[in-house]
């Protein structure tokens, strides 16, 4: 349940994966323009636009689809974001993503993942071990601390300085956690 999710995981999910979550319907013209941009000017497809609606959406096709990135499979993604957004409150949403997003070596889920990787509860993880489970997002078995702890520290490290630096955390927790 949500209630039982620490409001620090909460806040790093949101400050490293969708800022304007509050203030959107399930897609993000702003970051996706961002993200256009950003691709455009590297010349690589890097940087990601889809807001935790639409990462939630996406875990909702079948697996041979997320590799797809043709418009089309967009375009599916963003209708479900919107009907999403429609029927689920935020807090709802949130606690779907967090029951079903994948944390590596076949972990889905928050609370599957804190057994795994801190052998405790997920209400009972402390603001760095928050911060390592979000820093794990973008690739969960390349972040992963058991492939590699010093990948994994430098995530937990940017996910802290980033809650620092938006104000989320102040500086006494920031250096007690930081490496």
């Amino acid at each position: 349940k949500i209630g039982s999710v620490p409001p620090n995981l909460i806040s790093a999910l949101i400050t490293m994966e969708d800022k304007e979550f509050y203030e959107h319907s399930g897609f993000s013209f702003k970051a996706t323009a961002r993200a256009i941009l950003i691709d455009i000017f590297t010349l690589s497809y890097k940087q990601g636009a889809s807001t935790i609606t639409q990462q939630l959406s996406r875990s909702m096709y079948d697996k041979i689809i997320w590799s797809d990135r043709s418009i089309l499979r967009k375009i599916k993604e963003l209708i479900t974001s919107f009907n999403v957004e429609q029927t689920y409150t935020k807090s709802e949403i949130l606690e779907l993503y967090l029951n079903s997003v994948f944390l590596g070596h076949g972990r889905y889920g928050v609370q599957s993942a804190s057994q795994l990787y801190f052998n405790k509860d997920v209400s009972e993880l402390e603001l760095d071990e928050c911060a390592m489970l979000i820093g794990i997002l973008p690739a969960p078995n390349y972040y992963s601390p058991f492939s590699s702890i010093d990948k994994a520290n430098k995530r937990k490290s940017l996910v802290l300085k980033v809650l620092y630096k938006n104000e989320i955390i102040d500086l006494y927790d920031y250096t007690l956690y930081s490496d």
